[in-house]
């Protein structure tokens, strides 16, 4: 869902907002920055948290999106992309983690290749369906961006419920409880 915003941002940034591109890139650069460092902080929360580390994970997305709604100067904007460069770099690595935690190491090339096709059809029609929701809002991106918000909640719920079967099998079998 994070990348759904993304395919639009530049846009939302320079003609609804008004930055000019020099700053869009600056920001968009310490985005990915801060990213680039996120990834150990989530690869640590994953590994303590499993797939409730993921669902934080998707609240902070929810929240970095939501976000959006309070950009009014550079700053904001500052604050609006860094928190999602740092929420964007947990869904990067989430896809392994869920594979083997909840199916184990066996089948992991199938499981993400499986994972990997089903966010190749979110990337296809995600920024094509808030394109076509900023035209039926009368060319605002805020609609979209509650909707997007809404999603990252639910899923955040969701992944909330789901055991990670593989990984408590495996704890249950070192503590001797089977």
């Amino acid at each position: 869902m994070s990348s759904r915003i993304s395919q639009n941002m530049t846009l939302f940034m320079v003609t609804d907002l008004g930055f000019n591109l020099q700053m869009v890139a600056l920001a968009t650069s310490a985005s990915f920055l801060l990213g680039l460092f996120s990834k150990v902080f989530f690869g640590w929360l994953f590994d303590l948290a499993s797939l409730k580390g993921i669902s934080i994970c998707y609240v902070i997305i929810a929240l970095s999106i939501a976000l959006a709604f309070g950009i009014q100067g550079f700053i904001t904007l500052m604050i609006f992309q860094l928190s999602r460069g740092f929420a964007h770099s947990g869904i990067l690595i989430e896809t392994p983690i869920l594979a083997k935690h909840i199916f184990g190491p066996f089948h992991l090339g199938k499981v993400i290749g499986i994972f990997s096709a089903i966010a190749a059809v979110d990337l296809t029609f995600g920024p094509i369906t808030v394109a076509k929701l900023y035209q039926i809002a009368g060319n605002s991106y805020y609609p979209a961006f509650g909707v997007l918000t809404g999603i990252m909640l639910i899923c955040a719920v969701v992944i909330h419920f789901v055991p990670p079967e593989y990984r408590l099998k495996k704890h249950r079998a070192r503590m001797g409880v089977e």
